[in-house]
């Protein structure tokens, strides 16, 4: 997006992606798992900056043992995070309302 002026670019606020790669889904070792989750962590606590996380679920399975955690985790070091749900049109209308209902 380009903007009228370069004074105008400074009243932006400035935003970054981070991406868990493998989050999830990538096959690995309990010890890597944890390994991952104290890096994280440690990456997280460290970030004056960080305003909000967005913690992506597959609509197509629902909230995961390893989301629990990532929220539990969050919520424990005062993280604000909020829940998206993605491929979300994946699915049917009914088996929507069977997932929201196991994750309330």
């Amino acid at each position: 997006m380009l903007l009228p002026s370069p004074t105008a670019r400074q009243t932006l606020p400035s935003m970054y992606f981070v991406d868990l790669p493998g989050y999830g889904f990538a096959k690995r070792s309990k010890k890597e798992s944890k390994e991952w989750a104290k890096y994280v962590g440690e990456w997280a606590i460290g970030r004056r900056a960080l305003r909000r996380t967005f913690l992506l679920i597959d609509g197509r399975r629902g909230v995961t043992d390893y989301d629990l955690a990532a929220m539990t985790e969050m919520e424990s070091m005062g993280i604000v995070f909020q829940l998206v749900v993605t491929k979300i049109d994946c699915i049917s209308e009914p088996q929507v309302s069977r997932r929201v209902t196991m994750s309330s």
